[in-house]
């Protein structure tokens, strides 16, 4: 039987390639590590007191310093105040909720905010609403079609604990604290008479 020949040029040839790509992967790891993260962090926004108005910066300055907000990646753009202490902050996912006086993300994951009170405010996103509370807990699951009612295009229908909320084309009422049923959502658009009236009661 005659035997077969290890064929040496070709095992060295195929050697070689695997080793150039671990040194690519080591050379790539090597630049995470040593470029990547080790630059992330650097950039910050300064949120200041000037005058009683808030001002940021991306550099220390002389004057009465709130937080600073520390951006991993690029930082955000800030679009300003929507309630006192809170800063809208937009990035390219969307909008961040921070409170720039505790130095907070609130929360990041939403497309709107609209505060009912300091503690619970109503979140949107893919065209829905819900609410969260100011530790980020959802309180209201981001399911209606509407949380409030609007009069005149203002924000109303809500009390210290209750809120109309539209589900499709009825509506009903929730305690946006626990999620608890106080109004069953049944009731039509020209019943809501009926829930305003039972919010501003209670």
């Amino acid at each position: 039987m005659k035997e077969k020949k290890i064929n040496f040029p070709k095992i060295i040839w195929i050697t070689s390639i695997f080793a150039l790509l671990i040194v690519i992967l080591i050379m790539v790891m090597d630049y995470k590590i040593n470029y990547e993260y080790s630059n992330s962090g650097n950039n910050k926004i300064y949120f200041y007191n000037c005058e009683g108005e808030i001002c940021t910066s991306s550099k220390k300055l002389n004057k009465e310093l709130y937080s600073e907000y520390i951006c991993y990646t690029a930082c955000p753009q800030y679009k300003g105040t929507i309630n006192e202490d809170y800063a809208l902050l937009k990035n390219e996912n969307g909008y961040i909720l921070y409170n720039y006086k505790e130095g907070l993300k609130i929360a990041e994951d939403y497309n709107e905010y609209k505060f009912l009170n300091d503690q619970y405010i109503i979140v949107t996103k893919n065209n829905k609403e819900g609410v969260i509370d100011s530790n980020h807990n959802i309180t209201l699951e981001v399911k209606y079609t509407q949380i409030g009612y609007y009069k005149n295009s203002k924000l109303t229908g809500y009390n210290t604990k209750d809120v109309i909320v539209k589900s499709d084309n009825v509506y009903g009422i929730l305690n946006y604290k626990t999620g608890e049923v106080v109004e069953e959502i049944k009731y039509k658009e020209n019943e809501v008479d009926k829930l305003l009236e039972i919010i501003n009661k209670n």
